[in-house]
């Protein structure tokens, strides 16, 4: 088949932008344009999309990394019969003459040098809460000292940085309580919850040990705000704060966790950085999210009972599309997805070996329950499936008292006397 007419670049406006810049969009013109081209501006530049308006014209959204190598690169569109159009020194990349510099703060404590001669300023930019110190020894780290101070109580860091997305890490040791259940309590970075319910001792198995949490965030306000709250026991506290310059595409979800009982769903709420295109789906996989224009690298996938499952009706580069994913094998799970961002989602599970007769109907959980025990197939009927036989469940829980409530409902025998049996909970 002949090619068309070869297409030509004319010019990109703006044809210059700074390191470390994203989410620039870039107006291409020329001629001969066809729909779907590929647009490349060189080493040092990621294109996050590049949008065919017209045959002469085309809208590329790129990111230039805080590393590219200041000068001029080419931008090349290939369309999609295979024609190249360049334009020679097109785009500029300029120097960022205001890096950011990492924010690195010793909570409660004085300035401290650690052994990467990274030096941390004394505590600063809090309001509220106190402080407190331990000469204990801390497992876990290179620098102990790091963890030998506190700033503890109801209280918020306040921190003024460029717009951008950004690494924050929050480094904790327990040096007053010894055992789980102490201290409880929640932290919100820009209003966005990342750790709920957090104990310490907990998360690491032992008091005097170091441990970081990092979140990845983003901001248009020219804020980092970190909000320490009390939970169900005791009051926060934070050894620490590291806050870098985070690069290429970030995916913030609200809320970051959910605990689900049987047939509850979950609203998600989403926001990219570093891309153009702003849906995003979940990995399931990896349980991480990416966004919609990522799906040809991240496909959705993951393993259960040997089985493959995967998504069918996803289109690559849509937004709020409808995706179907399932199983290959019948004993495995199946994920059912509507809206991706917002995102809701339920899990349909059989257990491992049942065989289901027409007409049987799943029992829809969201959650993982852990099973042991019988399950029997003598009898065939169509009813909601659920658990029957000589069977235990077992929960992990954080030391307390719980209520712990039983539902029952007889849906296959219509007398009494029929069924009898025991339960216990905990032996008792």
């Amino acid at each position: 088949m002949p090619l068309g007419p070869a297409p030509a670049l004319i010019s990109a406006s703006p044809n210059t932008g700074m390191q470390s810049q994203l989410n620039l969009p870039v107006v291409l013109t020329g001629t001969n344009f066809l729909p779907g081209p590929v647009c490349s501006f060189g080493p040092g530049i990621t294109v996050n999309s590049c949008t065919y308006n017209s045959a002469t014209q085309i809208t590329a959204n790129i990111s230039i990394a805080a590393n590219a190598t200041v000068g001029t690169n080419t931008i090349s569109i290939i369309d999609t019969d295979g024609q190249i159009a360049t334009l020679p020194g097109g785009f500029s990349i300029a120097l960022n003459t205001n890096p950011f510099s990492p924010i690195l703060v010793n909570a409660g404590g004085l300035c401290y040098t650690d052994s990467q001669t990274q030096v941390w300023s004394a505590d600063k930019n809090f309001s509220g809460g106190s402080t407190a110190s331990s000469t204990h020894s801390i497992a876990n780290t290179a620098d102990p000292k790091l963890y030998q101070t506190e700033r503890y109580g109801n209280f918020t860091y306040q921190f003024t940085v460029p717009n951008g997305t950004y690494n924050v890490v929050l480094k904790f040791a327990e040096f007053y309580w010894t055992s789980v259940g102490k201290r409880i309590f929640n932290v919100a970075i820009n209003g966005t919850p990342v750790l709920t319910n957090f104990d310490i001792i907990a998360a690491v198995g032992t008091p005097y040990t170091a441990i970081d949490k990092t979140f990845a965030t983003m901001t248009s306000t020219g804020t980092v705000a970190i909000q320490f709250t009390s939970g169900s026991a005791d009051l926060p506290k934070i050894s620490a704060i590291e806050i870098s310059s985070a690069s290429g595409v970030f995916v913030q979800v609200s809320p970051t966790t959910a605990s689900l009982y049987a047939s509850q769903q979950q609203q998600f709420t989403s926001s990219v950085a570093g891309n153009a295109n702003n849906g995003c789906h979940l990995d399931l996989q990896s349980s991480s999210w990416h966004t919609n224009s990522q799906w040809p690298i991240y496909r959705p996938s993951f393993r259960n009972n040997s089985s493959s499952c995967f998504c069918d009706r996803y289109q690559p580069g849509g937004q709020h599309q409808v995706g179907n994913c399932h199983c290959q094998s019948s004993a495995a799970s199946r994920f059912v997805y509507s809206d991706f961002c917002p995102f809701r989602w339920q899990r349909l599970h059989r257990l491992p070996g049942e065989q289901l007769e027409r007409g049987h109907r799943l029992y829809r959980r969201t959650g993982c329950i852990h099973h042991e025990g019988h399950r029997q197939h003598a009898r065939s009927r169509s009813l909601p499936d659920r658990a029957y036989g000589n069977s235990a469940y077992q929960f992990t829980v954080p030391p307390g008292k719980y209520t712990v409530i039983l539902k029952f409902a007889e849906i296959y025998w219509t007398t009494t006397g029929r069924r009898l049996f025991n339960t216990s909970i905990n032996g008792t």
